[in-house]
């Protein structure tokens, strides 16, 4: 989650360069990780759990009672880790409180949070928090657990003084995302949850966090400073220029390790082993499972119809804004519907624009208008799958997939790409 510089390696300046952004403040292009969630069925295979919806991200100003108020943004380059993946019991201190699962029941009274993985369905779903810690050395941008040069306050993994070692009060963040465990209520297997992260655990003790500092930093310590709504509404922080959800939705990287992650897998990716406790886990490596080893080059969400058919991609864009299409020639709905598919049709009809639309909808057209014309930025509104080819992907919602006749050679529109 956050700007498109991400990368394999990265710095500060790569996260400034990022082309898009899937948080809502522009000025925040941060990274965000929390591991994905996965069933794990009585057969032994494991399957995703999907979530509802990305991320919420809170940013909270709890200054340290002992000091002057002061709450410092964290400065350029900052980075921090939250929780560690090899816990499988409860510690017993506050880093441990600092990470809960709610289960989620809308329709009776809430049930205690807990640090491992609640035991029962959750009709509503599966949200996790997780509390960063707040009191900085002042010193290391970074440590090589990445999470000696934090600590958290004393008291509380929300409140309270700094120990003397970290004294200085950073903003406090805290990050909460929501699983749908409940659309696998119904197999549940023998006395243990069946719910396992994607890194071997099993518990849910091992919940942890990262976060990669992309915050124009001068713009979030003004918000820290004058941004004091009682309601926590970001819209009423004047520094913070916000972006709509639709441009959020559509910030995507194109994945460069070819593994796949998605439907059911004989193991969890990269081969990671579950690792029950309550002793810590251990690092494995060495695995001979057939993960990939290796990052590769880009691997498109779209389907390249260059060399096959001469047409390039444009890329992904907003259609019938206001009841006004983006291509006004012909147009038809295909029950087997693929690019290939819909740009053979415009051809034939003498057009040199085609658009796959909604899984199974084909417009064409000779012209886009240039504030139409696609940017980087919505791509992910363009993945619904092709309603002849559940591997291809054939545009969305109110959003179309352009693709264009070549002119003396062609080319794609090109995505931001992991750097590594």
């Amino acid at each position: 989650m956050g700007g498109s510089g991400f990368g394999f390696t990265m710095n500060y300046g790569m996260t400034q360069r990022s082309q898009c952004n899937s948080c809502s403040p522009v000025e925040d292009k941060s990274n965000y990780w929390v591991a994905s969630l996965y069933y794990h069925a009585q057969n032994g295979s494991f399957i995703q759990v999907p979530q509802n919806g990305g991320a919420l991200i809170y940013y909270e100003q709890r200054p340290d009672p002992n000091g002057d108020g002061t709450i410092v943004a964290p400065p350029a380059g900052f980075r921090m880790v939250a929780g560690s993946p090899f816990d499988r019991s409860d510690k017993n201190n506050i880093a441990t409180m600092a990470r809960t699962f709610a289960c989620l029941n809308y329709n009776a009274p809430g049930t205690p949070q807990t640090s491992h993985f609640p035991t029962t369905n959750c009709p509503n779903g599966l949200r996790a928090q997780i509390y960063f810690p707040s009191c900085w050395d002042g010193v290391n941008l970074d440590s090589p657990d990445h999470r000696s040069h934090m600590a958290y306050p004393l008291q509380s993994y929300d409140n309270g003084p700094c120990p003397a070692s970290h004294p200085v009060r950073i903003i406090s963040i805290f990050i909460e995302v929501t699983w749908h465990t409940e659309k696998f209520g119904d197999m549940w297997y023998g006395n243990k949850q069946p719910f396992v992260f994607s890194f071997g655990d099993p518990t849910g003790y091992g919940l942890h966090a990262d976060f990669l500092n992309g915050w124009d930093v001068g713009v979030l310590q003004k918000a820290i400073d004058t941004c004091h709504d009682g309601g926590g509404d970001i819209a009423k922080c004047d520094p913070i220029t916000l972006q709509p959800d639709w441009v959020t939705d559509g910030c995507i990287l194109e994945p460069s390790v070819n593994e796949r992650v998605n439907g059911w897998l004989d193991v969890l990716p990269g081969c990671n082993p579950i690792q029950e406790g309550p002793a810590d886990a251990k690092p494995v490596s060495q695995l001979s499972c057939g993960a990939p080893t290796t990052i590769g080059e880009p691997m498109h969400y779209y389907t390249d119809l260059a060399g096959s058919h001469g047409w390039e991609w444009v890329g992904c864009t907003r259609d019938n804004v206001g009841g006004q299409r983006i291509l006004v020639g012909s147009s038809a709905g295909i029950s087997d519907m693929t690019p290939a598919k819909c740009v053979e049709k415009c051809r034939a009809d003498g057009y040199s624009y085609a658009g796959v639309e909604n899984s199974h909808e084909c417009f064409c057209g000779n012209s886009v208008s240039q504030e139409n014309m696609p940017k980087v930025t919505p791509m992910g509104n363009c993945l619904r799958q092709c309603a002849g080819d559940s591997l291809q992907n054939c545009g969305g919602y109110g959003f179309i997939g352009l693709y264009r006749k070549c002119q003396g050679g062609c080319n794609n529109l090109k995505y931001p790409v992991v750097p590594h």
